[in-house]
């Protein structure tokens, strides 16, 4: 009785031991022949896929829920867009953008939607570009880049369009174009009088007065008048 009881119990163990070795062996596989895309979760319920290179052994897998906490906390709009350019998810900082709720834009084509944003689509395509867009009476700059993504077939399924608030650095760039061109204006005055100035000396000097005055006036209204062209 002893020696049975040994027995059931090592050949349970070895039974135990097959299986959770076989589980094993067919959950590494499954990570092996994993698509080389990872699903993106969107509003309606579909399921899309951003391309993402082959994993690696150092690299890491982000779950959907914790993928979806990223995107929803980024400061940049990120809108989804189907085959058909019809809006199909944002995350919140896109509806803070535009000033609108998926309930209002679900399903919807951009171009009618938002057609202040869909006019820069094309534009976009090849490289980001900086655009102005005027919601409830605030004029704001962003970058806007697209990007395709796939589905597990890597078939095009739609389009990721980003939205980074750049107005910041547009008013620094406002502000040193506006101080060159003051910087400008004012050098142009007081250069420009001072050459009519050394022209109209020029005019009055006589045959008799020194060659070496001559020859340093002549080198004066040189140098002043490259400097103004320079200006």
């Amino acid at each position: 009785m002893f020696y049975s009881i040994i027995f059931i119990n090592t050949l349970t163990l070895l039974i135990g031991t097959a299986v959770f070795t076989t589980l094993f062996w067919w959950y590494q596989r499954q990570q092996q022949s994993s698509p080389k895309t990872r699903p993106l979760k969107v509003q309606n319920g579909r399921s899309y896929h951003l391309s993402t290179p082959p994993p690696t052994r150092s690299s890491y897998l982000m779950v959907p829920a914790t993928r979806d906490a990223v995107v929803n906390s980024m400061n940049d709009g990120m809108i989804v867009l189907d085959a058909h350019n019809r809006i199909i998810d944002m995350n919140p900082s896109a509806r803070r953008i535009i000033n609108k709720s998926m309930v209002d834009l679900a399903g919807k084509d951009i171009e009618q939607a938002l057609p202040a944003l869909s006019r820069h689509i094309s534009g976009a395509l090849t490289r980001p570009m900086d655009i102005a867009l005027d919601y409830e009476d605030s004029n704001r700059f962003y970058e806007l880049s697209i990007s395709p993504f796939f589905d597990g077939r890597e078939e095009r399924r739609g389009q990721l369009l980003v939205l980074r608030d750049i107005t910041e650095r547009k008013q620094w760039e406002n502000m040193r174009d506006d101080l060159t061109r003051t910087m400008v204006h004012d050098l142009r005055d007081p250069i420009s009088n001072s050459l009519f100035a050394l022209e109209m000396l020029k005019t009055t000097l006589t045959e008799n007065q020194a060659v070496e005055a001559q020859q340093l006036l002549d080198l004066t209204f040189a140098s002043t008048a490259k400097t103004l062209q320079l200006v």
